[in-house]
């Protein structure tokens, strides 16, 4: 299966994390108000 399709394992999570840090900001920059409450719903 060594067919020149290998993705290393730290560039898939390296790709996950920046996918998630994008979601979180996108999130917190249209909703701000709903992170708020959710932090303090939280705490």
């Amino acid at each position: 299966m060594q067919n020149g399709i290998f993705i290393p394992a730290s560039v898939v999570r390296i790709a996950v994390g920046a996918l998630a840090a994008a979601l979180v900001a996108a999130i917190a920059f249209s909703a701000p108000d709903a992170v708020r409450y959710f932090k303090m719903e939280k705490m």
